[in-house]
């Protein structure tokens, strides 16, 4: 999910935002136009990709293309990251995949 991170070069509105820009929860509930989704195919490759990453013992800043392979993923990730570029109001559902980040 796309966030803002509150750092030292970073500055934010003060108050509370009110406009058009603010997403609330009660607005998003109903829509799901600003998700993608994931395939369980697509999650079954990330599953892999994660198996292969950890056997191969690199540590977490040697993460690669070669040792966290994404084949069939890959254009569907650099679509979304194009996307996300464009504008930034999407977002994955990313439930399913926490379990490996524990």
């Amino acid at each position: 999910m796309p966030t803002l991170l509150h750092t030292a070069s970073t500055s934010l509105p003060p108050g509370v935002i009110t406009d058009t820009s603010a997403w609330t929860g009660h607005a998003m509930a109903g829509r799901d136009d600003w998700l993608w989704h994931l395939s369980p195919d697509d999650i079954e490759e990330i599953d892999r990709a994660i198996h292969h990453f950890k056997a191969s013992g690199a540590p977490m800043e040697k993460i690669s293309t070669e040792n966290f392979p994404l084949t069939a993923l890959k254009p569907k990730l650099a679509a979304l990251l194009h996307e996300i570029l464009a504008e930034p109001n999407e977002c994955l559902r990313w439930s399913r995949l926490w379990r490996f980040f524990k």
